[in-house]
């Protein structure tokens, strides 16, 4: 027998399915707001399904979250008419996606009226090259809390998140990872201060 963790909701039928083939299954009725939540994740779990599916798989990913979607519009007491009418007025404001413009960066003034909405949102867009907050380390050596020396080489950022990481070089050999390996480590990481023996100590602190 073979035991599987599933912690998820399942399509109304594969409950029935699995017991009637003779296999146990530990399941629950969800309560109205423990629902909702779930069909939330659902629309997360099915798109990175279809993130992930080939040309000839999309067809059945999109069923899938078309058939959350339509639970959930249920959930709330909604229509797909009251949702079409929002979708129209949304896309007379912003438009479509149709014309498949990929937004990389974008540089705002102080006084934009899209400021505060990128601000609130870092998530999805990440301030960068900003000087009054951009954090500068500096090369060199720095020992790691734990005793090991190690060279700072500089800092990159990620390519798809944008997020700032630290390049830095073993100054040691390892059994595991060989001499002198290369690690990256998020930038705020590397900078943040660690508890040892009830004192705040910098994770790595700078030598020369």
């Amino acid at each position: 027998m073979r035991k599987f963790k599933a912690n998820r909701l399942v399509r109304d039928k594969i409950v029935p399915n699995i017991i009637a083939e003779g296999s146990k299954a530990n399941f629950r009725i969800l309560s109205d707001d423990e629902y909702v939540t779930e069909l939330k994740k659902k629309i997360s779990e099915e798109a990175i399904e279809l993130i992930n599916a080939s040309d000839e798989e999309i067809p059945n990913e999109l069923a899938d979250i078309e058939e959350v979607i339509e639970n959930l519009i249920a959930t709330r007491h909604l229509t797909k008419a009251y949702i079409r009418e929002i979708q129209i007025k949304k896309n007379q404001k912003n438009g479509s996606f149709k014309k498949r413009h990929f937004l990389e960066t974008v540089v705002l003034d102080d006084n934009a009226a899209w400021l505060d909405y990128y601000l609130k949102h870092p998530d999805k867009f990440q301030e960068i090259d900003n000087p009054q907050t951009k954090i500068i380390l500096k090369p060199g050596k720095y020992q790691h809390f734990k005793g090991n020396f190690y060279q700072v080489i500089g800092t990159v950022h990620h390519s798809e998140t944008l997020e700032e990481l630290v390049v830095y070089q073993a100054l040691y050999d390892s059994e595991e990872f060989g001499k002198n390996a290369l690690w990256v480590r998020p930038l705020k990481m590397f900078l943040e201060e660690v508890e040892v023996n009830g004192q705040k100590v910098p994770r790595f602190k700078f030598i020369e």
